[in-house]
């Protein structure tokens, strides 16, 4: 079997991609011990998580003061999207959620794997109760473009609609080609989130 990318990802330095590992690892750790815990306990937690997330830092090739300021860096993106109403909401538990996850199908022809950071039923609105919905949601570490968050959220919906594209088909392949469908692209560093409905392709 051969593991292709339907899409092109996003160009960075590779202390821009590290960093957003970091990120990413500890947004999973969030939605895990969110499941158990309020967000203050989630917060509290938060910190014990530093020494792990150093170590991942350091196996990807950097100094322990860098791994150290990167790590606190990801922590304190961290603990402000855990008092973000959205971010709450995208890490909260809900039906049927999995972070993380992996499937495999056939996209234009070739089979290949895609893998998604947080997918979950909830209502057709972000914090609006329900699970009529799926939702994709994808986290970017993207920075805003000159100080106007509108204009950039705009021009990287372009950038990454392709990949969520993937998602969804590859998930209607898996569910339902007829079920709700909502992608999400949340912006951890500046607390945004970009959503819209994707449609079938018939």
């Amino acid at each position: 079997m051969t593991d292709r990318k339907p899409f092109t990802r996003e160009a960075g330095g590779w202390e821009s991609r590290v960093r957003g590992v970091a990120v990413h690892t500890l947004l999973e750790k969030l939605s895990e011990l969110r499941a158990s815990c309020t967000w203050d306990g989630v917060r509290a937690a938060l910190s014990a998580e530093k020494p792990q997330l150093v170590a991942q830092i350091l196996a990807s090739g950097f100094d322990r003061v860098a791994a150290n300021r990167m790590a606190e860096d990801a922590i304190d993106v961290a603990v402000t999207v855990s008092h973000d109403p959205t971010g709450q909401w995208v890490l909260d538990p809900h039906a049927e959620a999995q972070s993380e996850v992996r499937w495999t199908g056939v996209l234009n022809g070739e089979i290949c794997t895609v893998q998604a950071d947080r997918v979950f039923r909830a209502g057709n609105a972000p914090l609006q109760p329900g699970t009529d919905s799926w939702w994709i949601v994808d986290y970017k570490s993207a920075a805003v473009k000159n100080g106007d968050p509108d204009a950039t959220l705009a021009s990287l919906r372009s950038v990454f609609l392709p990949q969520v594209e993937a998602y969804g088909r590859m998930f209607r392949q898996i569910h339902d080609e007829n079920i709700k469908l909502y992608a999400g692209i949340y912006y951890p560093k500046w607390q945004k989130l970009d959503f819209w409905e994707l449609l079938p392709a018939f």
